[in-house]
């Protein structure tokens, strides 16, 4: 392949307090938590989940249900009929529907669910592993979904939205489908990649259904299953997670709980829990339900219940509720034969806020891993970086750090020089005194202007030197804008179409070989500089 890899601590890099705690496995964040990050957290957690209830035939059937009209089914199809099995266990990710994958770490998460997955099976070949990719389709935040980034161009899906954003039409997408093309150089892969985005996103699918055939595009050749959590036959297993919400409102009192102990370590809190974490939705909205003087009502709305009223209302219809931050990984853990959770720093730090709440509701509790974080090299950028001097482990460093250490041998004192000149001029004076010592006062005075003539010397070396300094400092802060836009990781923002139309699905197998999530270390991955299609920023 033509990729190389390396690895770099985190210490340099920009992370929250808790995301550092957890890649550092504090001790105190961990005693929150029932089980540690590591393979032997993984064998303990699966006798664990066999305390638990399992969902398994609807879970198959809901699966095959998603999965009856999407294509290249050979390698998925295997799975899903293997979530039957006793010995069948998942390792899962998740993300909102985002356009056309948005950032970067949406494929690093996936590679990296897959990877472990595969690690896991290797060394429990008795069990199964299934990776999957859950889809969070009942969000409704389409300004955070609605655009991504390629080769410093923003790409924005300009769409009226108030329901879920899974539900919404993909009416639009294929003009911005259009742009992309016009924009990604011209390869085999970049057509591979605009026909399965023309095949996912200008159909009649919702976002949710279009985003799940082209993550499944993408990922389903490893065996990841790509599931979406608002099927009603799933939804009906979570009414007793619902009920007892609406009935006791338990969620509220115990994460908060978490977060004052979290609070007590010195960690700021991710989640600020209700009092009632549930939405009510339809395909056009989903608002709050919050309870006022006994009464539950939709914010915004005429809807109005009694409590036996909402409960009714549950049992007839449970996808019409949809579950907040706060209640959605309770959700999810009670429908998948869990082992581990894959997430990013925030997500886990939303997590670690949770185990109380899981044990009030008799849930399964995941493994929580730290998905891998990766900054991507093209050869632009590794043609700044020879140019400028930098390795990969200077890239997150202080540019004017960076500029003394590499000019620490560079010595512009002209002290040596000096001290030259003088024993020159000494031994002149000495051959003076000899033959004419009148001469010495000439030669005295040739050697103070030969003096002042190195010293104006070392002034010119030394402001050269400074106008040197200041490009090179330009040029490393160029580089570092580059690999953080916005002041971010490049991961937070960059897309990964501009990497795939290079390198198609090598880049994939190679992520998904190399992104080990039990490894804490920051990943720098760099493409074969010989490449020819490469563009700048990409």
């Amino acid at each position: 392949m033509d990729f190389s890899i390396s690895q770099i601590p985190y210490d340099p890099i920009a992370l929250a307090k808790r995301d550092r705690a957890f890649l550092d496995s504090d001790k105190s964040l961990f005693s929150l938590l029932p089980f540690p990050d590591n393979m032997d957290g993984l064998r303990k957690k699966i006798a664990d989940r066999n305390r638990y209830p399992f969902f398994r035939k609807e879970l198959h059937l809901a699966l095959q249900e998603q999965y009856a009209t999407l294509p290249d089914r050979e390698k998925t199809e295997p799975q899903i009929l293997a979530i039957l099995q006793e010995n069948t266990f998942t390792v899962t990710t998740a993300h909102q529907p985002s356009l056309f994958t948005g950032p970067l770490y949406l494929i690093y998460k996936a590679a990296s669910c897959i990877h472990l997955a595969r690690r896991m099976q290797q060394a429990l070949p008795e069990k199964h592993f299934v990776p999957v990719f859950v889809l969070g389709a009942e969000d409704h935040d389409f300004d955070e979904i609605n655009h991504l980034h390629i080769y410093n161009q923003t790409i924005s899906w300009q769409q009226k939205s108030g329901g879920p954003t899974g539900k919404m039409p993909t009416k639009g997408l294929d003009t911005l489908i259009d742009r992309i093309e016009e924009l990604l150089p011209h390869s085999l892969p970049a057509e591979d990649i605009i026909r399965a985005l023309r095949q996912a996103f200008t159909t009649n699918l919702s976002f949710a259904d279009a985003t799940q055939r082209f993550i499944h595009h993408l990922f389903g050749r490893y065996g990841m299953l790509v599931l979406q959590m608002d099927s009603p036959r799933l939804k009906r297993l979570a009414i007793p997670i619902f009920r007892k919400e609406i009935i006791e409102r338990p969620s509220f009192v115990l994460v908060n709980q978490s977060l004052a102990k979290l609070k007590k370590l010195g960690f700021k809190p991710q989640a600020k829990p209700r009092k009632l974490n549930l939405f009510y939705m339809t395909a056009d909205w989903r608002k709050r339900i919050v309870l006022e003087d006994g009464v539950f009502h939709v914010l915004d709305t005429g809807i109005r219940w009694t409590q036996p009223e909402i409960l009714q209302k549950l049992e007839q219809s449970p996808q019409s509720f949809s579950p907040n931050v706060i209640l959605r990984p309770l959700y999810q853990e009670l429908i998948l034969p869990n082992i581990a959770y894959i997430g990013g720093g925030g997500e886990l730090a939303y997590w670690q806020e949770r185990p109380l709440q899981f044990q009030e509701f008799d849930i399964s509790f995941p493994v929580l891993i730290r998905r891998n974080s990766v900054l991507w090299l093209s050869p632009y950028i590794q043609k700044l970086m020879s140019k400028a001097r930098l390795t990969t482990g200077d890239l997150f460093e202080q540019p004017k750090n960076l500029v003394v250490a590499q000019d620490e041998q560079i010595d512009l004192s002209t002290e040596r020089e000096l001290a030259d000149l003088d024993a020159i001029f000494d031994s002149l004076a000495q051959k003076a005194e000899k033959i004419d010592p009148a001469l010495i006062p000439s030669l005295l005075a040739e050697k103070a202007k030969q003096r002042k003539t190195i010293k104006q010397i070392e002034s010119k070396l030394s402001k050269a030197h400074q106008q040197k300094n200041q490009s090179q400092i330009r040029k490393i802060q160029k580089i570092q804008s580059i690999i953080n836009p916005n002041n971010g990781l490049q991961e937070r923002y960059e897309n990964f179409l501009p990497i795939y139309a290079i390198h198609g699905h090598d880049f994939l197998d190679f992520l998904v070989q190399q992104l080990n999530p039990l490894q804490k270390t920051f990943l720098v991955i760099s493409s074969n500089p010989s490449q020819t299609l490469d563009k700048p920023h990409s």
